[in-house]
């Protein structure tokens, strides 16, 4: 495997694990508190339960309830752009098991209240895999993610925050 192979590879792990078992991001009590906009210590609170469910190599089915229904706004790794559920269904299946294990490791989260009623989140976070081949693989991250309020076919009440743009790119330091 080549050294640009196994970034493509750490990358695409990244992506295979992107949801924990159960968000502990405090859902709403009833569909009107759902619909307020979101605030930043919410936001900050979900993007770490959003590493771990990663590093828990969660299912995508797992991730749906999170997401909007139709185009997504902006969805990128630093190999692919993914426009949609199933795109994202296709990259997931496309690149199952190339990675074993995931560590996210935040060094640096800050949010954004955005006048949208949606927050940005921008982290810096030291990724760590191990490979189906048993090597490991280390690489700064720059996770850039807005979230806010919203309903989907999968959360047709809105009590999940949904990820509007999401963004992995490796980070310079």
């Amino acid at each position: 495997m080549t050294l640009k192979s196994m970034s493509r590879t750490l990358l695409a792990g990244v992506v295979l694990s992107m949801a924990a078992p159960a968000c502990a991001v405090h859902p709403p009590s009833n569909v009107e508190e759902a619909s307020r906009p979101m605030r930043e210590q919410d936001a900050e609170i979900f993007f770490r339960q959003w590493l771990a469910m990663i590093d828990a190599k969660a299912p995508l089915d797992d991730y749906l309830k999170y997401l909007p229904d139709g185009e997504f706004e902006q969805w990128s790794y630093t190999n692919a752009e993914i426009k949609n559920v199933e795109e994202l269904r296709a990259y997931f299946e496309a690149n199952w098991g190339a990675i074993k294990q995931n560590t996210n490791t935040v060094r640096t989260l800050k949010t954004n209240q955005l006048e949208s009623g949606r927050i940005e989140i921008i982290a810096y976070v030291d990724w760590t895999a191990i490979t189906a081949e048993d090597q490991t693989i280390s690489m700064p991250l720059t996770y850039t993610l807005t979230v806010g309020p919203g309903a989907s076919s999968d959360d047709p009440d809105g009590v999940h925050p949904k990820i509007y743009r999401y963004a992995i790119r490796r980070s310079e330091s």
